[in-house]
């Protein structure tokens, strides 16, 4: 798998400056649905017991379930979800921890060609219920991810995701975080 970053430029002094720009692109052993079982989460159960096992993530909660995955369709879920980036034990308590409010969405789709492909999808959203948390910043993030069946054992993945860390100064810092948060269930 390899991860490239957009390099940030001294003279760009507009409102995205702060914006981390990522593309992800490799292969990954296993299948399809091997895949998609790893990144669905759409219980708090299985979402805290996902977030115990990736380091820089410490806590996530599932707000609400607009869409639950059926056993006809058990890929495809939409939910609001609350994550934590933990970029404080990196910066030695320096910068306050990030976190999200977004959407998420999972399925998979058949190509016209018969091909299977799926999908996952993170885009922050303002939910006024979902306050802002002593001791954070909200940042916001979209990400966009797909994954082909490369082979019987082999699958492609393609993620490209924006994080803006409502910092310049905390961007050095929660973009290898969330960087593993992104690859820890692929």
């Amino acid at each position: 798998m390899r991860v490239y970053s957009e390099r940030r430029r001294r003279w760009r002094h507009h409102e995205d400056a702060n914006l981390q720009s990522l593309l992800c692109v490799g292969s990954t052993p296993g299948s399809l649905d091997d895949v998609m079982l790893g990144i669905m989460s759409s219980t708090l159960e299985v979402t805290r017991t996902k977030t115990s096992y990736v380091d820089d993530l410490s806590g996530a909660a599932v707000l609400s379930t607009v869409k639950a995955p059926t056993a006809a369709d058990p890929f495809k879920a939409t939910a609001v979800k609350w994550m934590e980036l933990d970029v404080r034990r990196r910066s030695s308590g320096f910068v306050k921890n990030r976190d999200y409010v977004y959407v998420e969405a999972t399925g998979v789709k058949h190509l016209p060609s018969g091909e299977r492909v799926g999908f996952h999808v993170m885009h922050s959203v303002y939910i006024p219920q979902a306050h802002d948390l002593s001791g954070r910043v909200r940042a916001k993030l979209s990400v966009c991810s797909f994954f082909r069946q490369r082979r019987d054992d082999s699958m492609s993945v393609y993620v490209k995701a924006i994080m803006d860390p409502m910092s310049s100064k905390t961007r050095r810092v929660g973009a290898p975080c969330f960087i593993k948060i992104l690859l820890a269930t692929v």
